[in-house]
């Protein structure tokens, strides 16, 4: 089982914008200096199609697309974490698959949002991903979008086979707090608002 100590990511990740020009189409050079910019600025690591990138809003060929032309972007720099997440398994599997094949670091996956799965549908959802593709796994807490990944939930959730990191953008530190005790010593946390909990969660490790 992979656990936090199967990834070195740490410092500052970007969550990535997805540009796109007038005619509606992926403005893939500007997609480029982005990410020159954030290799410059000294960013750690980027995170392709979350919601920052506006998944969401693109085809599944739109996506695959963003998470390669990171890769190729980044060209080692840094580490490309690529957005998989989608309200099918199926989807998740298929796009999990692919960031592994054209070279991500590892995969941010929220769980399904819109429909309301159960506390073990949640769990069945990330085990059958992890199931299907050996690649490290950062789950994504974002309650106002998807389910909550409450810390009892994490907690179970970090025993999965290729689950090796959260970034919790609960926006509440008792969350995130609470999170690292039950699950730090199994899973890297990434706080989401950095701006109003960084250095506290930096000082928690």
């Amino acid at each position: 089982p992979m656990d936090r100590t199967t990834v070195d990511w740490h410092g500052p990740f970007t969550a990535l914008v997805t540009p796109f020009d007038a005619n509606g189409a992926i403005d893939e050079d500007g997609f480029r200096r982005n990410i020159d910019n954030l290799v410059a600025q000294g960013a750690g690591g980027v995170v392709a199609n979350g919601c920052t990138g506006e998944f969401w809003a693109q085809t599944t060929e739109e996506r695959k697309r963003v998470l390669a032309l990171a890769v190729e972007a980044a060209a080692g720099r840094l580490t490309v974490i690529g957005g998989t997440g989608a309200i099918r398994t199926p989807d998740v599997i298929e796009l999990t698959a692919y960031a592994h094949e054209v070279g991500c670091d590892g995969v941010m996956i929220i769980p399904p949002y819109f429909v309301k799965p159960s506390v073990e549908d949640v769990i069945a959802h990330y085990e059958a991903v992890s199931d299907a593709v050996k690649f490290p796994v950062m789950l994504y807490n974002l309650p106002s979008a998807s389910f909550n990944l409450t810390p009892e939930l994490v907690r179970r959730l970090a025993d999965v086979d290729t689950v090796v990191a959260i970034k919790d953008s609960s926006f509440d530190f008792n969350n995130f707090y609470l999170t690292h005790v039950l699950a730090g010593d199994r899973i890297r946390i990434l706080i989401g608002p950095s701006t109003m909990f960084g250095i506290a969660a930096m000082k928690l490790g």
